[in-house]
């Protein structure tokens, strides 16, 4: 699996980077075929309106898809891309990370119980969030941001239908605000950027307080389905965040 690490940044209204190229289109492919075999051994989790999900567990051992989640799922993966988000820190992102996250584990039940008991063992720790997702017709989200122990989040889209919708759709509030809730009124903020889904392209952003996205309605004309990977850095806790000078 070779992947192509050319971008572009954006530092209004939050630090992100869209991967025009980042996978080929028969890598793009194989994963596709690997997530609807899944589909045919698995039950697939209906997450929210017409999106539904695939459990990384069952990913097989050496298959492209298990390939790319290790590529994912690693410190070195994790410091290049805050490193590129974080390029130009001066005049990103209205907010800053106010803690460093220097080690990623694997998060289960065990792991989970034992942080909550030893919270200073797992204080600059981090996770891996990743699954499978096919979106069907109907399917969006209204702006938000995502949890607040969230800290990069990604989008891999890994097919393309033209003039069916389904864009991700960037925020940013109206006014200066210290009201960040996950789930702003709509009249407070306005649309400032729409990103299509094409087969390849990966995006990726600070899952900071002003990081507002939502998903433009998808309306395939036939039954198609959109086939995306969603994944996020994630804390054991919630990310401590500073919010800088720069407006």
């Amino acid at each position: 699996m070779d992947v192509n690490l050319n971008y572009k940044y954006f530092n209004k209204p939050f630090s992100y980077l869209v991967f025009d190229n980042f996978l080929s289109l028969e890598d793009q492919n194989q994963i596709i075929e690997e997530i609807s075999d899944l589909n045919k051994s698995f039950t697939v989790k209906r997450v929210m309106n017409g999106r539904y999900q695939y459990d990384t567990s069952h990913l097989k051992k050496n298959s492209l898809s298990d390939k790319l989640y290790n590529y994912f799922n690693s410190k070195e993966t994790f410091d290049l891309i805050k490193k590129k988000l974080l390029l130009n820190e001066s005049g990103s992102s209205n907010f800053h990370l106010e803690q460093s996250f220097d080690r990623i584990t694997k998060n289960n039940k065990f792991i989970s119980k034992i942080s909550r008991f030893l919270p200073f063992a797992f204080k600059n720790s981090f996770f891996l969030h990743m699954d499978f997702s096919v979106a069907k017709k109907d399917y969006f989200r209204e702006p938000h941001h995502d949890k607040n122990t969230r800290i990069i989040n990604f989008l891999l889209y890994l097919n393309t239908l033209e003039n069916s919708g389904g864009a991700l759709e960037i925020y940013r509030y109206k006014k200066n605000t210290n009201d960040y809730s996950q789930f702003p009124k709509f009249d407070d903020v306005e649309l400032d950027n729409k990103i299509s889904p094409k087969g390849g392209k990966l995006v990726v952003f600070l899952s900071s307080p002003d990081s507002v996205h939502g998903v433009e309605k998808f309306y395939p004309i036939k039954d198609e389905k959109r086939f995306f990977i969603y994944g996020s850095y994630t804390s054991f806790f919630k990310v401590k965040w500073f919010k800088s000078n720069t407006i």
